[in-house]
């Protein structure tokens, strides 16, 4: 009788019991009973009771459970629930629920959980469209797996990201970017990347972008980023173009990585306008590939 007594609240779900009392008081049952409640009970929820979810509940929920949510339902979670979902539990998130999420919640897609959606989900541009992309927090972006970057339409994910949310890319994630992604930039979008995302580039990926936004896209503070192993990627044209501000933070070590048919390539214009901080990094044989181009002295 203490055991009927005690799974009550999911015996009345398990059987659709979506009236009276009940119905207004789901945020009571714990979460261990809310671990217990099947799929097909999670289904019949109505939209008050996945309102009245608290985010220890959602948090308790299983992928298994979590495949129960129907497109009726998710419109209906606020972002704060959203991000209780653990990314275990959003593997099993099907891709009818996922479309219906809207823009208002779909900011809760966290760092902690948005590795949980599938790249299956990622890939169909009708699915994870770019207005979801742009609806996202740097939080969310910051999460993105590679596998899931590079799974993405580039078109899709060029045009979603935002100047303010692309700031959420690591060191790693920034690896699945694929450089037709990276050629569709704008230059305010690539102002947004931080220094430890652009440390993450590869010389590859730098030779993707367009070479106008990156000329203007690089920024004292980003380009901080630049190595000696992905500067190679950086065409001369771009070099050349940069700001005087923008080259004099150019990190010493990076200039080392010149190549040289960067060197080769490079103006006096640039390199008159290289501070000694940049001019330490250069190597004997970098100096004597610059020639007479500009006095060092």
């Amino acid at each position: 009788m203490r055991k009927f007594i005690k799974y009550l609240p999911i015996i009345l779900a398990a059987s659709r019991l979506n009236s009276g009392s009940f119905e207004s008081q789901i945020h009571l049952l714990t979460t261990e009973q809310m671990a217990a409640i099947p799929s097909t009970a999670i289904s019949a929820l109505t939209s008050a009771q996945i309102k009245d979810l608290t985010t220890k509940q959602i948090a308790a929920l299983s992928s298994t459970q979590v495949s129960g949510l129907v497109a009726a339902q998710t419109p209906h979670l606020s972002s704060t629930q959203v991000s209780a979902f653990t990314s275990s539990a959003l593997q099993g998130l099907s891709s009818d629920a996922f479309i219906a999420l809207t823009t208002s919640n779909m900011p809760g897609l966290t760092a902690a959980n948005m590795a949980g959606i599938s790249t299956t989900i990622c890939s169909v541009t009708s699915h994870f469209t770019s207005g979801d992309i742009a609806a996202l927090s740097s939080g969310g972006v910051s999460g993105f797996t590679t596998e899931q970057l590079s799974s993405f339409v580039a078109a899709s994910l060029g045009a979603g990201l935002t100047s303010t949310n692309i700031a959420g890319f690591t060191s790693t994630n920034v690896k699945g970017l694929s450089t037709a992604v990276l050629t569709t930039l704008t230059s305010s979008q690539i102002n947004g990347f931080n220094s430890g995302a652009i440390s993450g580039l590869s010389s590859a990926q730098f030779a993707g972008f367009a070479t106008s936004a990156l000329v203007s896209g690089l920024t004292t503070a980003n380009v901080l980023g630049v190595n000696s192993i992905n500067i190679p990627g950086i065409s001369s044209a771009v070099l050349n173009g940069l700001k005087s501000s923008v080259i004099a933070k150019i990190p010493s070590a990076a200039m080392a990585g010149l190549s040289a048919a960067q060197l080769t390539d490079l103006t006096s214009a640039f390199l008159n306008r290289v501070t000694s901080a940049n001019i330490i990094g250069l190597t004997t044989d970098e100096i004597v590939t610059l020639g007479t181009k500009v006095s060092l002295i």
